[in-house]
């Protein structure tokens, strides 16, 4: 191996132990809709649910045809239409005995009624396995702290101005 070959690899070896050691903190963060975005896929048309999730104070968009998507059952946060913040659901919902998956998306914040309309939700972290709570009650308080822990997400992840 030529000498040339030998210094640049050393070079590069040297580059990557730098930037593997820099605290994250050091780097400039990015807007929530480019730097965290994991999974994402076409717009898809809200349908009428059971209402569940409206009963308990936080109402849901379920979408069309996603029954079979090759997604981790659970618990996620999101962003809906590329500015809004939300939580989704995807699995069976077994507080309820689903017997069908269905995503299904609590838009934080918002008051409106979308159904018929498409949606894009794009995926940004996963929060936890989806589980059966003893009551409705119960799952309204943990989709609560689902909330605030993505609303958190938002917020470390604002751009430096």
């Amino acid at each position: 191996m030529s000498t040339f070959v030998l210094i640049a690899i050393i070079i590069l070896i040297l580059i990557l132990l730098i930037l593997i050691n820099t605290p994250l903190s050091m780097y400039k963060k990015v807007p929530i809709n480019k730097a965290l975005i994991v999974f994402g896929f076409g717009e898809r048309k809200v349908i009428k649910g059971d209402g569940r999730g409206s009963s308990i104070g936080i109402p849901t968009a379920n979408l069309e045809g996603t029954e079979n998507l090759c997604l981790k059952e659970g618990v996620y946060s999101v962003l809906v239409d590329d500015s809004l913040l939300g939580v989704a659901n995807y699995g069976y919902r077994p507080t309820f005995d689903g017997r069908k998956k269905v995503l299904e998306v609590h838009i934080i914040d918002f008051k409106g009624d979308i159904r018929g309309k498409k949606i894009k939700v794009e995926f940004l972290r996963f929060i936890r396995e989806e589980r059966k709570f003893n009551s409705p009650t119960e799952l309204k308080k943990q989709i609560e702290e689902d909330i605030t822990l993505t609303k958190n997400l938002l917020n470390e992840r604002e751009p430096i101005h």
